[in-house]
């Protein structure tokens, strides 16, 4: 009787067709994890956009309910330039927060890494004060940004606020 060998062995068409699938199915995924990784880093803007928001509300509600502020005089922290002042395709990890008056006067700060830069601008007062927070960043590093802001007005002594993103995903 005669041992049959079995060979096991690919050959160069075999691997190339394993090779082209696997190429078929990275050209498929890839894209989509990378945009999830984007989605993931903007969770961050939305997420202290609104915790600057609900803190502005805050401070406006605390200045109505002291007995001794005239209502007409209150008005939100003053306007900020955007912090941290560089932001690029990595992670920045800021230390300076209690430097800037109005985010200190909102207790906002930011303590691990993060992708985006924040302002905060204000006017007017009492049933006129209006305030706008920003988030921006360069998430690819290609110069633009994407932004984030979030306005909020006074209607019948409550702060009010609409939401307006521009540019998501860069």
């Amino acid at each position: 009787m005669t041992e049959r060998k079995t060979n096991i062995n690919f050959t160069f068409i075999e691997f190339g067709i394993v090779a082209l699938v696997l190429a078929g199915l990275a050209l498929l995924v890839v894209p989509s994890l990378m945009r999830k990784i984007k989605e993931r880093r903007t969770a961050e803007a939305t997420e202290n956009v609104r915790e600057l928001f609900n803190a502005s509300a805050e401070y406006f509600a605390a200045q109505l309910a002291d007995p001794n502020v005239d209502r007409n005089s209150i008005s939100f922290p003053a306007t900020t330039d955007f912090y941290p002042a560089e932001i690029g395709k990595k992670a920045t990890r800021s230390v300076d927060w209690h430097t800037i008056e109005a985010f200190t006067t909102l207790g906002f700060s930011i303590d691990e890494p993060h992708y985006y830069q924040y302002r905060y601008e204000s006017e007017g007062r009492g049933a006129n004060a209006r305030f706008v927070v920003i988030a921006r960043g360069d998430l690819d590093g290609d110069g633009k940004y994407s932004r984030f802001e979030m306005e909020g007005y006074i209607e019948d002594w409550e702060v009010r606020g609409d939401t307006t993103v521009v540019d998501q995903l860069e």
